[in-house]
């Protein structure tokens, strides 16, 4: 884990957020929730498979997977995990600046989350991150105040032990797993199972979704929370606020290259070990490569820049939640209930023509959205029920000023006389 760097400052300092950070959390958060359809395109249709290889394998599924593996496998789902702790971050902050308590206000947005993810895990996609997101959150609230060094350090160790749960994890699924081509019979019948009526198919991601919640603490939270913690840290050393240095960029460019290049020869070389190998190789490429996607952002100031398409991105960022959901929605419907052949007629580079061609209808859709409202529709749900709790915690906050403005009144009136 030496390969993360570990710029951390002797005076770490609460600032507040200005429009221009703002501005670049944006973009990062655009450029997250577009990059995550590339990725979970190929689940849309059938989530338990995902995309199976042909056999004999595509040469364009070869170079789109080595493609993948330079640009887009953990990337963006890396990314979203620095983002969301760095959000949760500046919004204690926040609170903490206005006077509020800003545990039980987050605490509140989270299990809203918690609410909305479910229901998007079980009625939509059973591919769900919010969820898991939501229950990240809640298990970051009590270490949000540590120090740079200590978040930076921690973030590391349970990386680490996510990497190894991730590899025993994939181990174990391709030592009891039995390789599977297009046009097999057990494709076959898996594809019948996950094209069942709707009903079933909610009964079996209720399932999904109760198991991500039991092995939350097994499966997910090293490894999620490991990249919170890990950018969380670099954010209040000050390493993603200006950048990193030239060295510890190197580090990252070399990291990503290296163990980029292992897995696009594994993909390409032997299909077979792939997918049993990919996991780990993907989240470790993944979070250096996230890393110097945030760095080139602030760097080249790119959240000021005037283009259309980065002002498109930045309006994408502002609406994740509802991009995100909506994604799912879309894409659900084609593949799943209008269009279901095209899971077992796509290869991989198809799937990626459809991915970015709703990722531009995403830009248009949300700079027309940009031109008469503020918020996603989403968005604004969500801060509505947390307003709620906002509003409850002033009303206590009156209520005890003026139970203590009471009960000094009474000794101020003795002293007088």
């Amino acid at each position: 884990m030496s390969s993360i760097p570990s710029e951390v400052s002797s005076s770490e300092t609460v600032q507040t957020i200005s429009p221009t950070r703002i501005q670049y959390l944006d973009l990062l958060r655009g450029l997250a929730v577009l990059g995550l359809l590339f990725l979970n395109i190929t689940h849309m249709g059938m989530f338990e498979l995902g995309y199976v290889m042909h056999e004999p394998v595509l040469l364009a599924d070869q170079i789109m997977r080595g493609v993948n593996a330079f640009l887009f496998d953990g990337r963006f789902r890396s990314l979203f995990c620095i983002l969301f702790a760095v959000g949760l971050y500046i919004q204690w902050q926040n609170y903490q600046n206005k006077n509020l308590q800003p545990k039980p206000i987050l605490k509140s947005r989270l299990f809203w989350l918690v609410l909305f993810g479910t229901i998007h895990c079980v009625f939509i996609w059973p591919g769900d991150i919010l969820l898991v997101y939501a229950l990240s959150g809640l298990f970051l609230l009590n270490r949000l105040e540590w120090s740079a060094e200590k978040t930076l350090k921690v973030g590391k160790t349970f990386f680490a032990i996510g990497m190894l749960v991730l590899a025993t994890q994939w181990a174990l699924a391709g030592y009891f797993g039995e390789p599977m081509v297009r046009g097999s019979e057990a494709f076959n019948e898996a594809i019948s199972t996950s094209h069942a009526p709707y009903w079933e198919w909610v009964m079996v991601s209720l399932f999904i979704a109760v198991a991500y919640v039991v092995t939350f603490p097994i499966l997910s939270l090293f490894y999620i929370v490991g990249t919170m913690l890990i950018g969380l840290g670099l954010y209040k050393s000050g390493a993603l606020k200006t950048g990193f240095t030239r060295p510890a960029l190197i580090k990252l460019l070399l990291v990503t290259l290296v163990v980029s290049a292992i897995d696009a020869f594994i993909a390409i070389v032997h299909p077979d070990v792939w997918q049993s190998a990919s996991g780990v190789l993907a989240s470790l490429s993944g979070l250096s490569m996230a890393l110097i996607i945030w760095h080139f952002v602030v760097k080249a100031d790119l959240a000021s820049s005037g283009s259309w398409l980065v002002r498109a991105v930045k309006k994408v960022g502002t609406m994740a939640f509802t991009f995100y959901i909506l994604q799912s929605l879309v894409m659900t419907l084609i593949f799943r209930v209008y269009f279901t052949e095209l899971s077992v007629q796509l290869n991989l580079f198809e799937y990626f023509i459809v991915a970015l061609g709703f990722a531009v209808i995403q830009l248009v859709l949300a700079s027309l959205y940009k031109l008469k409202f503020n918020q996603g529709p989403l968005e604004y749900i969500w801060r509505k029920q947390v307003q709620r709790t906002v509003s409850k915690i002033k009303r206590e906050q009156q209520s005890l000023n003026i139970e203590k403005a009471e009960a000094q009144t009474p000794t101020e009136q003795q002293t007088v006389v």
